[in-house]
């Protein structure tokens, strides 16, 4: 983690807007900024300011990922506009904290996937994702009398998001493999990744930081 007060910030990422006292996450996008001085977002839910939730002091927590790195801050509402477009100007926030996606730190999703297995793609689900790799658990139904492939194996994994669904189709190499119940879970590690395929990854760990 670090405090910089240096804020990274592209026009048009996509953002999460926190409402302070309930848990609430609402999808919003930057629209602009004054570095040391205001954020611009569109305002979010239904593109209306126009309720007491946007009022000037209400604090609102911002998260987003911009080049690899979970940036995240707490700050109040300056003030919001109707014209010429439904805009939020936040105060500049005094402590910004960051958490880098390339460290491989796990995230929780529920997430449908695709793993193949004795020449066959078997459907599952994705139950923690990260930069270096995920776990995908499938049911012992689903896997029948299919032999479990060895650690080290090479193979795709498939991904499909939730929002779009749109399919990341991954090179990866599997890790371990361990019973749970009535499902079987697999560890893999990501092999290799070309730049689109690591967008994919970091938009799936977007999704998953409000799941």
């Amino acid at each position: 983690m670090s405090s910089e007060n240096n804020l990274e910030i592209a026009t048009g990422c996509p953002v999460f807007v926190e409402i302070s006292d309930t848990s609430e996450k609402l999808k919003s996008r930057i629209v602009g900024h004054d570095q040391q001085n205001f954020v611009i977002i569109a305002c979010p839910r239904s593109g209306t300011c126009n309720n007491k939730s946007w009022q000037p002091g209400a604090n609102v927590v911002i998260k987003y990922v911009h080049d690899g790195v979970v940036i995240a801050f707490q700050t109040p509402i300056l003030n919001s506009i109707q014209a010429p477009a439904n805009l939020l100007f936040l105060a500049y926030p005094r402590e910004i904290t960051r958490q880098n996606l390339r460290g491989w730190k796990r995230y929780q999703c529920d997430f449908k996937g695709w793993l193949p297995v004795a020449g066959n793609d078997l459907v599952g689900n994705v139950l923690d994702i990260s930069m270096g790799g995920c776990c995908i658990s499938i049911s012992s139904e689903t896997l029948g009398a299919a032999e479990i492939p060895e650690p080290g194996t090479a193979m795709e994994l498939t991904i499909q998001h939730p929002e779009n669904n749109e399919l990341a189709k991954l090179p990866a190499t599997l890790s371990n493999s361990w019973v749970t119940g009535n499902t079987r879970k697999f560890g893999v590690a990501y092999q290799s990744l070309t730049s689109e395929q690591e967008r994919q990854v970091k938009d799936l760990i977007f999704v998953a930081l409000h799941i």
